[in-house]
């Protein structure tokens, strides 16, 4: 195992879900994308939230510059290609689209 990162995120940040999507990503052996592997996700309930962790593998990048406008236009037309499990709107293994757009964060479609 190289570099690990953790990532925490208070009160609705991190869904151990994520963790699912991304393994989902990082199985596909010819993508143009470097996913980071998840290692472990789990939420930690209190009385009055909930505080979401994941670890996954830290990947050292260099920022873009104008001399990688095709392959990013390559990995972006990758990751919209990328099919879904089923048709139903919401993370991959089912539940509501969580982001704060919604209201109360979750929404009603599922």
């Amino acid at each position: 195992m190289g570099q690990v990162w953790r990532e925490r995120h208070g009160s609705r940040g991190i869904d151990p879900r994520l963790g699912r999507q991304l393994k989902a990503l990082d199985a596909e052996p010819a993508a143009p994308v470097r996913v980071p592997r998840v290692y472990d996700t789990w939420v930690i309930r209190t009385r009055y939230s909930a505080i979401g962790h994941i670890v996954m593998e830290y990947i050292v990048a260099p920022d873009c510059e104008e001399s990688d406008v095709e392959s990013v236009a390559e990995a972006v037309r990758w990751l919209i290609g990328v099919p879904a499990p089923n048709s139903v709107p919401g993370p991959v293994g089912g539940g509501p689209a969580v982001h704060p757009f919604f209201y109360e964060w979750a929404s009603r479609i599922t």
